[in-house]
């Protein structure tokens, strides 16, 4: 079961136009709990972005992050304030961090979650 304190890290973001001009960030993360992907839509001009935009201009870093609402199904609510836990500087220390922690917390999913 997943609350505000499940982590969850990004692994892809696209950028695409939006239905009502502008442009929207889809998000896509993995759920360090259970494996499974997740993603949110960020659009630009919506109040909520101030909460995403550390995210979407840095999407080559690495980030660990809390305080995630499910809105439904695998869709993350946009509207969550995400809260960094953890910042690596790249993909290869994001890989080593995902996998320590599975070691410690949650033995036997790492082979499941770099299949992407």
């Amino acid at each position: 079961m997943l609350d505000k304190t499940s982590l969850f890290y990004i692994v892809e973001q696209e950028v695409m136009p939006s239905r009502h001009g502008g442009y929207i960030t889809e998000i896509k993360m993995i759920s360090m709990q259970n494996g499974e992907y997740y993603h949110t839509y960020v659009d630009e001009n919506n109040r909520n972005y101030k909460h995403w935009y550390e995210y979407t201009n840095h999407p080559q870093a690495g980030y660990i992050i809390s305080n995630l609402k499910l809105k439904k199904d695998n869709l993350i609510s946009a509207d969550s304030r995400p809260h960094l836990e953890k910042y690596l500087e790249n993909q290869q220390e994001l890989e080593r961090f995902v996998v320590d922690y599975l070691d410690r917390n949650v033995y036997g999913l790492q082979e499941t979650l770099f299949q992407y």
